[in-house]
């Protein structure tokens, strides 16, 4: 990622040698393992404010690339460092819990895992939120779980959230220049899946979306939506 150091040393390479941590390179499959500290001279606090400094270019490059998202960051790192990169941090969305142990050597798909672990909790309460709110906001005129109200607020951007039934389909033609939707039971020539139509054009104007079980669903339908106006 630009902007972030790839190791301590290349973050620190600027600092004066008789103040640096000693590092040695070490290689690791073909790759760079990055730096590791050697212990020659350098304190607890030396190699504490080390790792402190290295990880607010971490911070300052991830609060660059994060800036318009509310995704929640997970670390992953032995425990020690836990609470240096929190002190280091300014992402408001950086998960109390995070992945204990040397990370190095574990694939993408089993950190992933772990990760969602932790976020779930955190998806589930914004989803639960955003239910409740659409119970609240029932009879306002503001909520509807009618396919073609919603596919042309979608369009017009009115829709806030939005949840769509996993795994489900609702086929049919769009016609947005006349203004008709006509629904369909089964796939057929030119027919699109109006949930993800909706999906879509909600997530382009900036709404919400929640794909849940269909049991979950308001009403036990395929689609709801919570309107702006």
């Amino acid at each position: 990622m630009e902007g972030i150091p790839k190791s301590m040393s290349e973050a620190l390479s600027y600092e004066e040698p008789e103040k640096q941590i000693r590092f040695r390179a070490g290689k690791h499959g073909g790759g760079d393992r990055g730096a590791m500290l050697s212990g020659h001279g350098a304190d607890t606090e030396d190699s504490k404010d080390n790792i402190l400094k290295y990880f607010r270019q971490i911070d300052r490059g991830l609060r660059n690339f994060l800036k318009d998202e509310r995704a929640p960051l997970v670390l992953a790192g032995v425990d020690y460092l836990f609470p240096i990169y929190k002190d280091a941090n300014t992402y408001p969305y950086l998960m109390e819990e995070g992945i204990s142990g040397n990370p190095e050597g574990i694939s993408a798909e089993h950190l992933q895992k772990q990760a969602w672990q932790i976020a779930n909790p955190y998806f589930r309460k914004e989803e639960n939120d955003a239910l409740g709110q659409y119970r609240q906001s029932s009879g306002t005129g503001l909520t509807s779980d009618d396919i073609k109200e919603i596919v042309t607020a979608a369009f017009d951007g009115r829709v806030g959230l939005l949840f769509v039934a996993i795994g489900c389909h609702q086929w049919g033609i769009v016609s947005p220049q006349q203004n008709e939707i006509v629904l369909q039971q089964e796939a057929g020539t030119g027919s699109d899946d109006l949930l993800d139509i909706v999906s879509i054009q909600t997530f382009l104007n900036g709404g919400k979306v929640f794909a849940i079980p269909q049991e979950k669903m308001p009403g036990n339908k395929l689609s709801a939506a919570v309107f702006r106006y």
